[in-house]
């Protein structure tokens, strides 16, 4: 009988470390992409008016479609930090770690629609499917896809991520097999997440005054969290014994 019993227990083990794990490599996934997306794709753009922007784009178009790539890779990828993360605080409470992960879902649902607009655009600017507008109409209708999703859409779904850092980080402070110092921090950065957020929806030119205070904050909470997700991932023992009792 304790041959037949060796295996599941040693895979019950082995399980969370291997999320959290798992959740690591996702996440540093996520941030380098995140990254390198807007690296590439808004150099491509260019600056000026419409015309411009679309000449640019079009001039620029591989390395506007690696990027808008990478920006939809980067969702992918969070997408399953999401669905790991719940996974993995169920058992501190599986109604706010459900309640995360609705709203990390829907963020990734906001912020893909400034990928499938990057390439909706592309569409409108090589005059496919689109023959009732004049080149220059087709040119502005091209930019406005692109610009309107990076401004709202992707300032609102950066709400929604920041709400569910907020709360992620509330449950590892609650968790005892996670350090409660990743709690705080990426508490921390969840809520400079949606202060920026929010001012730039509501007050645009208090941006670059705050961005060089609070930018880092968030950073450092996903950042480190990551590297010790990669490097230890969780305490297994305290993470079974919470998730029995729960």
């Amino acid at each position: 009988m304790s041959a037949t019993y060796a295996v599941p227990s040693r895979v019950a083990e082995e399980s969370p470390k291997g999320i959290a794990r798992m959740t690591g490599v996702l996440w540093l996934a996520c941030i380098l992409t995140s990254m390198v997306g807007p690296m590439l794709s808004m150099p491509a753009m260019g600056r000026g008016d419409a015309a411009a922007t679309a000449t640019s784009i079009l001039a620029n178009e591989s390395q506007f479609r690696v990027g808008s790539l990478f920006n939809l890779f980067s969702g992918i990828t969070y997408m399953g930090v999401t669905a790991l993360l719940y996974c993995l605080l169920r058992p501190v409470n599986r109604a706010l770690s459900l309640t995360a992960a609705a709203f990390g879902a829907t963020g990734v649902a906001l912020g893909a629609m400034s990928a499938i607009s990057s390439f909706a655009a592309l569409s409108l600017l090589h005059g496919r499917q689109v023959t009732v507008f004049t080149p220059a109409q087709l040119q502005e209708l091209a930019v406005l896809a692109i610009r309107l999703p990076m401004g709202a859409f992707f300032s609102v779904a950066i709400i929604f991520f920041g709400i569910q850092c907020f709360i992620v980080g509330h449950l590892i402070r609650h968790s005892t097999f996670l350090p409660k110092t990743f709690g705080v921090l990426l508490g921390l950065g969840g809520a400079t997440y949606v202060i920026v957020s929010c001012a730039n929806l509501t007050a645009p030119l208090l941006i670059p005054n705050i961005m060089p205070f609070v930018g880092p904050a968030a950073l450092i909470g996903e950042g480190s969290l990551t590297v010790w997700l990669l490097a230890r991932g969780v305490n297994t023992q305290r993470w079974s014994e919470l998730a029995s009792a729960a």
